[in-house]
């Protein structure tokens, strides 16, 4: 069925190309009868070859037949520009077209647009419950007595207590496994009462669990700390846990829904506050996972909460090292987007090694940001609601799994630890132009033509190729697997979110490919031959 539709997409989608191309004055009348409104003049926009290397067979004036030709066009002013194609040795190719918006600021589609019947846009905001409770903010600055009443309690297996949740419910769970970490920290498991046996979480699950939670080379506790640094230690405020803390990790069903997926885990850091200043704080170093992705999703489940494992503890040393050991310097704590984007590159790099044969970007991420269409979305606005189009997980996800792809560890490290700026897009332009000689806008250009489902092979900038650095080892992602489920959109948006793109293609093209488009202020179009 996916199949289908995507054929289906994919034939109205070169139909709407020539409407929307045919709407800026190249010889076809408004059938409606309606004047397309006036745009202002404006310099045509600028064209170059934006590939290099081998894969590379563009020139000025096209495509010289073998492997793929990328060019770009650039209107750099604050009005619609028109861009004029006219590309040799196209015939019988696949052109694909990514008008992308390269500005913060969303941006309204030009004239042509009116011919086609516009899509409802996408909420670019982040979502209330996310605004307002940004769950990696600082919020221990207060005064007050001394922490004296915080014993670091030495739970032992057979022992019970009550864990609260995100929406403060209470849970009682039992302590069924214990370890250590390589660096001495003391590391608990906790299932909820009710969810062991009878087709549930079992010894089996808990054993394999605890083992990939800490205690050896390949286990995620000294994976991540060796990657980002430690999640807790050494700090000077009172009313945070002392540096000795164990590790909790909290099995709970968190959904509560008959069903995998869904929540699967997380990291909230109110629970390193004390009770003295955050009366629901469970008072613990504490990670939360999904007990019926356990049971429920398989091995690529059991896989999948182990990747989540890694994820959250990102978010714990993140929170440790910027929240806690930055405080005192300004607000360092990333903003949603970023501090999700670096938990993604975290997973991903660890993947070969923590969760051998599932990888969360290939996996799960990219296919579903390309099975949902999800191109025109702000990847500075991260969005929660699973029903979302631009849900973050997908969106972030592809994009931080290029970004390392092309850049490799040493961008996620630099991340974590740079003081640069407290401004997350700020901090992010700078580390970025330090490891890659890149901006924001132009690697979310570059990321977003993987809509036109590139090899493993594609020119150096674009893609998923294999990376092998520094210990880390990262599997490509041929773009070409997904021509089943990929979707197109099949009309363009009223607007262009901040960074956002519309995408279209036309296959058995002629030659030459000759067309007209405007593009929006401050906008680039990408265009793919192969």
């Amino acid at each position: 069925m996916d199949a289908g539709l995507f054929k289906l997409g994919a034939r109205r989608g070169a139909l709407l190309v020539s409407l929307w191309l045919a709407a800026c004055g190249g010889g076809g009348g408004d059938e409606a009868g309606s004047a397309a409104p006036e745009v202002p003049e404006a310099p045509a926009a600028s064209v170059q070859v934006a590939c290099t290397g081998v894969g590379c067979d563009a020139s000025g004036t096209g495509y010289g037949g073998h492997g793929l030709a990328i060019l770009v066009y650039r209107n750099t002013g604050d009005v619609a520009a028109p861009a004029s194609l006219r590309l040799e040795g196209t015939s019988g190719r696949t052109v694909t077209l990514v008008l992308g918006n390269g500005s913060a600021q969303p941006q309204v589609m030009p004239a042509q647009s009116a011919a086609l019947a516009a899509v409802v846009d996408v909420p670019q905001a982040i979502p209330a419950r996310t605004a307002s409770r940004n769950p990696f903010r600082n919020d221990f600055g207060v005064a007050g007595t001394p922490r004296t009443a915080v014993p670091a309690l030495a739970w032992q297996v057979g022992d019970m207590r009550n864990w609260i949740d995100e929406e403060d419910s209470a849970h009682r769970a039992t302590l069924l496994r214990q370890t250590r970490a390589g660096d001495g920290r003391v590391v608990n498991l906790w299932l909820e009462d009710g969810e062991a046996g009878g087709g549930r979480v079992t010894d089996a699950m808990l054993d394999n669990l605890i083992a990939r939670v800490a205690g050896s080379g390949d286990a995620a506790y000294e994976l991540v700390t060796r990657l980002v640094g430690p999640v807790w230690g050494e700090q000077p405020y009172p009313h945070l846990l002392p540096a000795d803390a164990p590790l909790d990790v909290v099995l709970l069903n968190i959904d509560r829904d008959g069903a995998p997926w869904g929540r699967v885990g997380y990291f909230w850091s109110r629970n390193n506050l004390l009770r003295q200043v955050r009366p629901q704080s469970n008072e613990a170093l504490a990670i939360f996972l999904d007990t019926e992705t356990l049971y429920l999703g398989g091995d690529i489940g059991r896989r999948y909460v182990v990747s989540t494992l890694a994820h959250e503890l990102t978010h714990m040393a993140n929170f440790y090292r910027r929240g806690v050991g930055m405080a005192a310097a300004g607000d360092y704590v990333f903003d949603t987007w970023l501090e999700e984007l670096t938990a993604m590159m975290a997973e991903d790099l660890l993947s070969a090694r923590l969760t051998p044969g599932f990888n969360a970007t290939r996996d799960m991420r990219l296919p579903n940001w390309l099975k949902h269409g999800a191109y025109n979305c702000d990847v500075t606005a991260f969005d929660e609601r699973r029903d979302a189009t631009c849900y973050g997980y997908n969106v972030a996800g592809s994009y931080a799994g290029y970004l390392l792809r092309q850049y490799g560890p040493a961008l996620l490290q630099r991340l974590s630890a740079s003081q640069v700026d407290t401004d997350s897009k700020a901090l992010f332009e700078q580390v970025l132009g330090e490891v890659g000689g890149i901006g924001l806008a132009e690697s979310v250009r570059r990321w977003q033509a993987s809509v036109a489902l590139l090899a493993t092979d594609a020119p150096v900038g674009y893609g998923y190729p294999a990376r092998s650095e520094a210990g880390y080892a990262l599997p490509g992602i041929d773009g070409r697997l997904f021509s089943g489920t990929r979707v197109m959109p099949t009309a363009l948006p009223v607007r262009l979110a901040p960074y956002g793109a519309a995408a279209l293609e036309q296959r058995d093209v002629a030659a030459p490919y000759a067309q007209t488009i405007q593009l929006p202020a401050r906008g680039t179009l990408t265009v793919v031959v192969q």
